[in-house]
């Protein structure tokens, strides 16, 4: 039993060069891997309460009310683009 807490905690500093770089390679990918869930989930439950509140504001507002909602927000986008010419922000942004 007593290799076994002895191996657990050996520092970064003990190891060989070679395992200290594989775990530090280990870590970053970790890193990586929960960072991109982070904003994998984040992204589905976004579309989740998008298609929610859609789906309230249908049943709401009637076919009627929710044509107009879509007209006037068509109307929104519209008046954006016009307004900017054409360019969205991250395709006509001058290279800093």
């Amino acid at each position: 039993m007593s290799w076994i807490t002895q191996a657990s905690t050996v520092s970064l500093e003990s190891l060989p060069p070679e395992s200290a770089t594989a775990k530090a390679e280990k870590d970053v990918y970790g890193q990586i891997l929960k960072s991109t869930a982070l904003v994998g989930g984040s992204s589905v439950i976004n579309i989740a309460i998008g298609i929610v509140r859609m789906k309230a504001m249908a049943m709401l507002l009637g076919p009627a009310g929710f044509g107009l909602a879509g007209l006037y927000g068509s109307i929104a986008n519209l008046t954006q683009n016009i307004a900017g010419m054409g360019c969205q922000q991250q395709r006509c942004a001058p290279d800093r």
